[in-house]
């Protein structure tokens, strides 16, 4: 979390402020709802968990703080691919990303 608060990035900052408020408030989101918010984005980033539900119809670049490994085996048989949030830091400052605040 650390990495994400020391970037210029409002959206980074945004998700370090999302994962600072505890696990309680932490989103969980299954795979089938990110390809319904992925649309037109570059990505997508999920201050929380990635859960398999649902169908990875489309292939979707998500970070998050963790996934399930039947998530992250539907995100990559899509085409897609998972990162943490801190490789998500590591680019410096993405733009075209959206964030999944609550679901």
């Amino acid at each position: 979390m650390k990495q994400l608060y020391a970037q210029e990035s409002d959206m980074l900052k945004a998700l370090a402020e999302q994962l600072s408020k505890g696990s309680a408030t932490r989103v969980c989101v299954n795979v089938g709802k990110l390809a319904k918010v992925y649309g037109d984005a570059k990505g997508v980033a999920v201050p929380g968990k990635v859960l398999a539900g649902g169908k990875a119809s489309i292939p979707m670049v998500v970070a998050a703080a963790s996934f399930s490994d039947a998530a992250k085996e539907k995100i990559e048989a899509a085409g897609g691919k998972c990162m943490k949030l801190s490789q998500l830091a590591a680019l410096g400052t993405p733009s075209g990303w959206k964030i999944v605040k609550r679901w």
